[in-house]
């Protein structure tokens, strides 16, 4: 009886600290706003600057709460953080991978799963990206009439929207080629 009270403490006090040690800690890719709930219209509690340590507190979609070593805490974008591995994290804890066997053996799967909604494009690819005037092509050999767009448009309360054209003609890489010159 007093080896099972034993055995229960000493459990207890393992999760205890797995929890405690299972914080999983970050480095700000580029510099962000910190904003005071999970989404682009929230007031903006402050910036972190690029290579930042922070604490990932939380996630919620394509959002992370965040706390700075500053003591500035609120939520940045996914894609402006990148989670920093450590021996302490609860993957990688004793517990974190007696749970992970377990949900193996039950269910086949590790439950790991990484989603962001969004690709990695970096401004150097976005610098670099070229026109497909092959999808160009098949686009503008798709049917569609005025008639056809009006009906749409009908159909889900959308609006007309008078926007400029663009300048058919290609400008120059990284310019507006719609832009006044001088």
């Amino acid at each position: 009886m007093n080896m099972g009270r034993i055995r229960l403490a000493g459990l207890a006090l393992a999760l205890a600290l797995s929890t405690a040690v299972g914080a999983e800690s970050g480095k700000v890719l580029r510099a962000c706003a910190i904003h005071e709930k999970p989404f682009l219209e929230a007031s903006k509690t402050g910036d972190l600057d690029a290579q930042t340590d922070v604490e990932i507190l939380a996630r919620n979609g394509g959002w992370m709460q965040v706390r700075s070593a500053a003591g500035q805490t609120g939520w940045v974008r996914l894609l402006n953080v990148q989670p920093v591995s450590t021996e302490a994290s609860a993957g990688s804890s004793l517990l974190g991978g007696l749970a992970k066997l377990g949900n193996v053996a039950s269910t086949g799967s590790t439950g790991t799963t990484a989603t962001t909604g969004a690709k990695g494009i970096s401004q150097e690819d976005l610098a670099q990206a070229q026109p497909s005037l092959t999808e160009l092509a098949k686009l503008e050999g798709l049917p569609s009439s005025a008639a056809n767009g009006r009906r749409h448009a009908a159909n889900h309360q959308l609006r007309a929207q008078v926007s400029e054209p663009l300048d058919p003609r290609p400008g120059e890489r990284g310019t507006n080629a719609t832009a006044p010159q001088q």
